[in-house]
């Protein structure tokens, strides 16, 4: 019997990232195990009801619990003895009234769970304002992690005109990532604002909209040549993120950033001295500036983004699993 359960998504969001990372980690060093379950097409009740009737399925239990927000669906099921909820975000700016009732239902059961591991400073102050029974010591930051060594052997390898060529992209526009294709994900808001024919916009991954971007389906090895050629990466999301890997990674590549100032995303952007967007400015002069200020903008920041290593994340995770077993 392993000791410790992760239970998760079979999707392919940032959040799911985050998690089956912790389970290749914990896999490593421990007896741990993986469920992932599906999500339905619609949300809430519906969501709710066919994410419980998977959750019923898994059998034995456990020392340890390790899951996300998904599974306030299943607290009633008795699968491990500590259980640690891993908190990504929580948006309340789109379909507020929903949202608000939905969050009134899930705030109450936080303290169900023996820790809380959120990935950002805004959501753990966030959680703690919302639910006052929760202990500050049981409320932890744990960020995302990333290979670090990948995206120096990317950089080495950095070649524009090949990497145009590949995917029939024109060399003498200014190349604009736009991240995942999708409304929530605010690529409508970057097609509208930029001239095509000074700027080239490529998304890449999930398109949950298609907005005429020029979208790209990659590998892990692609999209990292992909960050780094690009001359700079926008993310105008509508949601509040819990933090945001394609901005981080894009820092990663050497690429500067620009995206929204709110919850986890802002968050990574301040502390990473990037630009924050200003609806009141038009983005081509955003642009314009980062472009001209490139190596200013991004001397301040590798110091910080690189540290959030494979190396990092296994001590912090170390540290919570051993106070259990």
């Amino acid at each position: 019997m392993d000791s410790i359960l992760l239970v998760t998504s079979d999707d392919s969001t940032g959040g799911t990232l985050y998690e089956k990372d912790v389970y290749k980690l914990l896999n490593n060093q421990f007896e741990a195990g993986i469920y992932q379950y599906s999500q339905s097409k619609y949300k809430y009740y519906p969501n709710k009801i066919f994410i419980y009737n998977q959750l019923k399925n898994i059998k034995g239990n456990y020392k340890i619990l390790i899951t996300n927000l998904s599974f306030i669906y299943g607290l009633n099921l008795k699968i491990g003895n500590k259980k640690i909820l891993i908190f990504h975000h929580f948006d309340f700016k789109n379909e507020k009234l929903l949202n608000k009732l939905f969050w009134k239902s899930i705030s109450k059961k936080l303290n169900s769970f023996d820790k809380i591991i959120c990935v950002s400073e805004y959501w753990r102050k966030f959680i703690l304002e919302e639910n006052k029974y929760l202990k500050q010591e049981d409320v932890h930051i744990i960020s995302n992690c990333f290979d670090v060594s990948k995206f120096d052997i990317a950089k080495s390898k950095k070649d524009r005109m090949q990497f145009c060529n590949k995917y029939n992209i024109p060399a003498d526009k200014i190349l604009v990532y736009a991240g995942n294709s999708g409304f929530h994900k605010g690529t409508d808001r970057v097609v509208a604002a930029l001239d095509r024919k000074k700027y080239h916009i490529i998304t890449s991954g999930v398109m949950s909209e298609n907005y005429g971007t020029h979208h790209l389906s990659l590998s892990y090895d692609d999209y990292l040549e992909l960050l780094v050629n690009v001359d700079v990466t926008v993310i105008l999301s509508r949601l509040l993120e819990g933090w945001n890997r394609i901005a981080h990674e894009s820092l990663l590549a050497g690429t500067p950033v620009i995206g929204s100032g709110v919850a986890g995303l802002g968050e990574l952007l301040y502390k990473a001295g990037q630009c924050i967007y200003n609806e009141n400015s038009k983005l081509d002069e955003q642009i314009e500036y980062v472009l001209n200020n490139k190596e200013k903008i991004m001397s301040g920041c590798y110091n910080y983004v690189r540290k959030f290593d494979l190396k990092f994340f296994g001590e912090e995770w170390n540290k919570i699993i051993t106070e259990y077993l």
